[in-house]
């Protein structure tokens, strides 16, 4: 196995792991997560190793998805996803 292949299986793996952390974090927990990996992420990406990139890209990754899920799950409780609700004027 390559040294990378290793890292990827740890990066993802430990995402896996944290998910469960995160079923019942708030939205706004989940946006400042998201913001503590953006904003470092876009300072330093052109110093970063393409490793440490791509771990930083499937983080935020983790944490978009996280968002989505949490989203639509409100969606659902509220009734926002309901065909007969139309968000237009």
């Amino acid at each position: 196995m390559v040294e990378s292949d290793a890292i990827d299986i740890d990066i993802t793996s430990a995402l896996a792991e944290r998910a469960y952390e995160y079923t019942f974090a708030s939205l706004d927990e989940i946006l400042d997560l998201l913001g503590m990996v953006v904003e470092p992420y876009n300072s330093l990406n052109a110093t970063l190793s393409s490793d440490l990139r791509r771990s930083a890209q499937e983080e935020m990754q983790f944490f978009r998805n996280l968002l989505q899920q949490r989203l639509g799950a409100l969606m659902v409780e509220t009734g926002l996803n309901s065909p007969n609700l139309s968000l237009a004027a």
